[in-house]
């Protein structure tokens, strides 16, 4: 990957302007994401919003048999805790108030009777979810 590709601290993208990356994934299978690393701005810019998902795709899970039919089958759920202000402004704290499934608030999702895949990434800036299965219910 060239320099001018990753997206790092001497990659300016001015305003209104475009930035088309080209590279070529080397991971397997997997869903991750993307988020900024400007110096003391992290934070604040991923509560703003400025992060996504990423699925790669590959030969071996195209053979595992999981639904694979994006908005069909297989969803993307990007879970993130956000706190809002005067006028419904975004607050830049370290654990928020409010939980947002995809940047909604009391999001609901019909999915069909069947196998369906659920993508679930932490867009949070620090929360930790645990899912587990708990010895003492």
């Amino acid at each position: 990957m060239t320099a001018s590709d990753d997206g790092g601290p001497y990659t300016v993208i001015e305003p209104g302007a475009t930035w088309s990356p080209d590279f070529t994934v080397l991971d397997s299978a997997s869903t991750m994401w993307h988020h900024p690393h400007l110096h003391g701005k992290t934070h604040e810019q991923v509560n703003s919003g400025l992060a996504g998902m990423i699925l790669i795709r590959d030969e071996v899970e195209a053979a595992s048999g999981l639904p694979r039919t994006y908005g069909v089958d297989e969803f993307p759920l990007i879970l993130q805790d956000r706190s809002f202000g005067v006028g419904n402004t975004l607050r830049v704290v370290p654990l928020g108030d409010v939980m947002m499934v995809n940047g909604t608030l009391d999001p609901y999702l019909e999915v069909p009777g069947q196998l369906v895949r659920f993508r679930v990434l932490n867009g949070s800036n620090e929360r930790a979810y645990y899912v587990g299965v708990s010895e003492n219910p």
